[in-house]
């Protein structure tokens, strides 16, 4: 009977166990610690001038963890509000999730160019279908985000203007597609379960 515990105990941990690994879902550039081309730009000056930049998933996912740059002496340590919109006519729409995360929360990595990035994690992970959408890094006070070179792509300043062929540096990770139910795992160990079982019960016999 003992054995049969420890059969039962493995297969649930191996039911529990995740059924994707975390995966880079979307980077902007591909190394988030060059030189930026513009050393920040202010998100949001008291309101009026946020950023935002896109980004598209070529399948539904949940976003796990996202790694950004700030500017390192503009503001920061700071509170920042991650936020994840929609898209209407080449702006952004209504905020799909937002989080605000406190400075104490934060980790950080300092470049050598005066720029930080910051990594955080949403709570309980944002799933968004497959599509493109617009995220945005700011504090109501004060954020410098740096633009970084990228042909081809806008940076949008909310209040001010599109900058062309610039984009912020962001990493979106995760998990894609739909994670495969747990109680399926443990459906295809059944009939070796009950074999086991009826085995024991002959042994007693």
């Amino acid at each position: 009977m003992r054995r049969l515990f420890l059969v039962l105990a493995l297969v649930g941990g191996m039911a529990a166990a995740p059924q994707a690994r975390a995966a880079v879902l979307f980077q902007s550039i591909p190394d988030l610690t060059v030189e930026p081309v513009q050393n920040a730009w202010c998100s949001s000056c008291f309101g009026d001038f946020r950023i935002f930049d896109l980004f598209t998933l070529g399948e539904d996912a949940v976003v796990q963890g996202i790694t950004f740059a700030v500017l390192s002496n503009y503001y920061f340590p700071t509170d920042v509000t991650v936020s994840i919109h929609g898209v209407e006519d080449g702006r952004p729409d209504a905020a799909l999730f937002s989080q605000v995360f406190a400075a104490a929360e934060l980790i950080t990595q300092d470049t050598p160019f005066d720029t930080t990035l910051v990594s955080v994690a949403p709570a309980g992970g944002w799933a968004l279908g497959a599509g493109t959408y617009f995220i945005s890094f700011y504090n109501p006070e004060n954020l410098g985000v740096p633009g970084y070179a990228n042909p081809g792509r806008s940076l949008y300043q909310e209040g001010n203007r599109f900058h062309e062929d610039q984009s912020a540096a962001f990493r979106l990770e995760g998990e894609r597609g739909t994670p495969v139910p747990a109680p399926m795992s443990l459906a295809l160990f059944g009939p070796g379960l009950i074999g086991l079982a009826a085995a024991r019960r002959r042994a007693r016999g």
